[in-house]
């Protein structure tokens, strides 16, 4: 299970005290924004290395646009609560 995604627009990668399993993240400097949440959801290891995290071991790839739109419309919308 990962770290809540409540409010995930505008909060820094990796800072949710409770949760720091992931190694990538740690290393994070960006805050979450639907674009950056988009390119993530795309291909989560193409993300990791563009932004220099080194490997992570989560494999996100949801390739439909439409889908990926969804998750980014549902995240907003729980982020502006």
């Amino acid at each position: 299970m990962g770290p809540s995604l409540y409010r995930v627009i505008g909060r820094r990668a990796g800072s949710v005290d409770d949760f720091k399993n992931y190694r990538a993240m740690q290393r994070a400097t960006h805050t979450w924004t639907p674009e950056r949440i988009d390119e993530w959801i795309t291909n989560s290891k193409k993300f990791a290395k563009k932004y220099k995290l080194g490997k992570t071991t989560m494999n996100i790839k949801v390739k439909k646009g439409r889908d990926r739109s969804a998750i980014i419309k549902y995240l907003t919308a729980i982020s502006d609560q």
